[in-house]
């Protein structure tokens, strides 16, 4: 998986704009030979027409929590009164294989990588978890993974954890490695092909579980990410809006599952009464200003 450039805005249109600007007259291309020089779409951005949508508001992997999923909801209801057309969809692949491929696919080079690139760093809070996933021999990881998934142990017991132990291990061959890129291509193919059936423009959904958690709480629980990094995974474009506000009233009713990891999350945001929550919007590779246009119209309406 190949890390990308993120735009970040207080308004949708402002992010536009900046696109606008990198894509017109090949802006982009001429700073960067790689990147495609796709010219800027302004009959998609500006089109009145109306869009046929998707959404889904949870994933089994990482629950949502506390109000994200009725945020998504209101913004599901918001479209529909501007005259969308939005129904049910469901990933065609388990997101429990989303997140395992990601998971593999990210760490792939058993953390080499990063490594080298935070020798010497001082690492943030926030990145301490993966700072220690690295730097772990493979005997500790896999012996860590088990523990977590001991059912005699059950104040630690975390699948979820079990999976971040093991990311990337399974890909130490070259035959392995190019099976999980197989796998990845065939993923992308079964959501566009889902798509298709469905005719649909763009897919609605959380950019995260739950509202902004605890400083100290985050780094433990950077599996979280599985709503926005599967879209990274796909190169689906992806933005997010600001849509409403944590009112804390629904977090004790989240069931934790007896998760470390779930619990973690539940404890972290018990105190993120009025933290912004963000729904995100998705669409087909090169749809850049689709996914734009869908944002604008969430934010000014």
């Amino acid at each position: 998986m190949v890390g990308v450039p993120s735009i970040f805005a207080k308004k949708p249109r402002t992010i536009a704009r900046i696109f606008k600007a990198l894509t017109e007259n090949s802006l982009q291309n001429k700073y960067d030979p790689l990147a495609l020089p796709i010219p800027w779409n302004k009959q998609i951005f500006e089109s009145k027409a109306k869009l046929r949508i998707g959404y889904f508001t949870s994933l089994k992997f990482f629950p949502a929590m506390g109000d994200t999923a009725e945020i998504v909801l209101k913004a599901k209801e918001k479209f529909e009164s501007l005259g969308h057309i939005v129904v049910p969809f469901n990933l065609p692949v388990p997101d429990t294989i989303l997140a395992k491929l990601t998971a593999d696919l990210c760490n792939a080079d058993t953390g080499n990588h990063l490594r080298k690139a935070l020798r010497g760093e001082k690492i943030s809070d926030a990145a301490q978890m993966v700072n220690q996933l690295i730097n772990m021999p493979f005997w500790l990881r896999k012996l860590l993974s088990m523990v977590f998934r001991w059912k005699y142990l059950p104040f630690y017991r975390s699948v979820r954890a079990a999976y971040c132990l093991l990311a990337g291990l399974d890909l130490r061959s070259t035959v392995s490695l190019w099976a999980a890129i197989g796998d990845k291509a065939q993923i992308i193919r079964e959501i566009l092909d889902r798509m298709d059936e469905e005719r649909l423009d763009l897919i609605l959904c959380p950019c995260f579980p739950f509202c902004a958690p605890t400083v100290d709480t985050s780094k433990d629980i950077i599996v979280a990410v599985i709503y926005c990094i599967i879209w990274n995974l796909c190169d689906f474009p992806a933005g997010i809006v600001k849509f409403g506000t944590e009112s804390g009233r629904k977090l004790n009713e989240f069931d934790d599952e007896g998760d470390l990891f779930l619990k973690l999350a539940k404890k972290g945001i018990s105190s993120s009464k009025n933290s912004p929550i963000c729904v995100q919007l998705v669409s087909r590779p090169y749809k850049e200003e689709l996914v734009l246009r869908a944002m604008v119209a969430l934010d000014e309406n």
